[in-house]
């Protein structure tokens, strides 16, 4: 949602539901939730400066992990954007992660909108 010009707030949500089993181990459910709700203001345009905040919860394991991240975008184009930031949490943007011991850091990022 664009609220002035230079100013976006923006969220999304997942379920994953995986089912495993190994050998005579019955095959148990896992159900994980994430919420994201980002922030993103264009202090000079074409750079943007961006903030996240994320929480993932595991239902079976009752486990809840959230925290913040920021980001220095450009947008050389339209349709185009470069970033690179600093993850605080343990959360993986890399959708086939199962765990998240190696999220944190420094990240780059390039995306493309319609």
């Amino acid at each position: 949602m664009r609220f002035w010009r230079d100013f976006e707030w923006g969220g999304k949500g997942a379920v994953r539901v995986m089912s495993e089993g190994a050998g005579d181990i019955a095959p148990s459910d896992a159900h994980s939730v994430l919420w994201v709700s980002r922030v993103d203001y264009a202090f000079v345009r074409p750079f943007r400066f961006g903030v996240q905040y994320q929480r993932l919860s595991q239902r079976e394991a009752r486990d809840r992990r959230g925290g913040w991240l920021q980001e220095l975008t450009w947008d050389p184009e339209k349709h185009l954007r470069f970033g690179v930031g600093y993850n605080f949490t343990r959360i993986s943007g890399n959708e086939f992660s199962r765990t998240g011991s190696d999220a944190d850091g420094w990240f780059v990022r390039g995306q493309t909108r319609y």
